[in-house]
């Protein structure tokens, strides 16, 4: 999360994640930012959470230490891939996947490459894995054919087993 340049005071917070939008489970409650920066801070789910699997996340805003307003100027969420422990990540650079609409190839640009190993999954509409191509550690451009069905699919990179970056693609 990130807040405001030049912060300097604490701001005080609760997150919800539901499974269905109807029933929410308290992750971390009285959560407090530290009071002297601005810039992105890491707040972890707890260790009970790790394995469950949630749909829906809400952020409660409690005010701060000045007064009864938050200010966040960023949110990012990374997901834990089923398949491997949790544990933190944080990737401060941007990834893109293009053109969206996709006819034959997408092109998957990341502006700051990792060490860690990649990889770009697609699934249907379903939750079914369509495709799934390994990326080159440490690259920053690659263009993967898609042979997909016309329709609307849900594009994940993946980078050291933990999402990454999620995008809507539409196949044409």
């Amino acid at each position: 999360m990130a807040f405001l340049t030049g912060q300097k005071y604490e701001s005080y917070f609760d997150i919800y994640a539901s499974k269905d939008n109807i029933i929410w489970t308290p992750v971390t409650l009285n959560a407090v930012s530290c009071d002297f920066s601005g810039s992105w801070q890491v707040f972890n789910f707890p260790e009970d959470n790790h394995n469950t699997e949630f749909s829906y996340v809400k952020l409660v805003g409690n005010g701060n230490s000045s007064d009864k307003w938050n200010n966040i100027s960023g949110l990012r969420i990374f997901g834990n891939d089923k398949d491997v422990d949790s544990k933190s990540y944080y990737n401060s650079g941007e990834i893109t996947l293009y053109p969206n609409p996709v006819s034959e190839f997408i092109n998957v640009l990341i502006l700051e490459p990792s060490s860690d190993s990649q990889s770009l999954r697609i699934y249907n509409s379903s939750g079914k894995l369509c495709l799934e191509e390994t990326l080159e550690t440490g690259g920053d451009y690659f263009q993967i054919s898609v042979t997909l069905k016309p329709g609307i699919y849900i594009a994940k990179i993946l980078q050291a087993g933990l999402i990454t970056h999620t995008q809507k693609l539409i196949v044409v």
